[in-house]
């Protein structure tokens, strides 16, 4: 996450450095939104379109992630039980959310955490003993956790999830995730993290229009 903040702060981070730095005189900026600036008949230099789409996408992806210059996205997180599963448990990080069935309310939850990124740690608890475990470490597990066990159903804001737990024949855990009010949503309709996975992020290779490749210049 360090290297994530050290390039999409939306204050000093490199992406908006970079555009005020470097090319102030070639795009204007107006808040999170790009535009090529008026340039002289006779001037060779015209960026290429890619580099406004990557940094158009940066500062959508910065937006998603920052409020009130802090990488955070508060959400609230519902788990229910099924006839199989009677109680839930799931850590993110340092925050203890328990569910039973009859307590299925929502609560809310914050990424990433304010404490140590101890990761997601899902257990829950069946008929007849069973319980069945997962955990992912790390500030990125809860999202690799839906990722890798959920089949994921984009609602709007919202993101439905069914947690595969087939292993021990719990079958599904129903999981909804919903943006607290001025947080934006981070769910594409194809993948989490939507505007992390942005493919105008791939860094362009050209600076200006009919130039050699920026790796090529010496």
């Amino acid at each position: 996450l360090r290297d994530l903040d050290a390039l999409l702060h939306p204050r000093d981070g490199a992406i908006v450095r970079f555009l005020a730095e470097e090319l102030d005189p070639w795009v204007v900026v107006e808040g999170s939104r790009l535009a090529p600036r008026p340039r002289g008949r006779g001037d060779r230099q015209v960026l290429d379109p890619a580099v406004l789409r990557f940094f158009a996408a940066a500062l959508a992806a910065s937006d998603a992630l920052y409020v009130d210059d802090a990488l955070r996205v508060d959400m609230t997180l519902t788990l229910r039980c099924t006839p199989a599963i009677h109680r839930v448990g799931l850590s993110l990080d340092d925050q203890d959310l328990h569910y039973t069935c009859a307590d299925d309310g929502e609560r809310p939850v914050r990424w990433p955490s304010e404490g140590d990124p101890a990761g997601a740690w899902l257990e829950v608890h069946g008929r007849g003993g069973v319980i069945e475990r997962h955990a992912r470490p790390g500030a990125w597990g809860l999202w690799r956790l839906l990722e890798e066990r959920a089949a994921l159903a984009p609602d709007g804001d919202a993101l439905d999830a069914r947690i595969d737990l087939l292993d021990e024949g719990l079958g599904d855990l129903p999981l909804r995730l919903r943006p607290a009010p001025g947080h934006r949503a981070l769910f594409a309709h194809e993948a989490l993290l939507g505007p992390l996975r942005d493919p105008d992020l791939r860094p362009p290779l050209h600076l200006f229009r009919d130039q050699e490749r920026c790796a090529d210049v010496r």
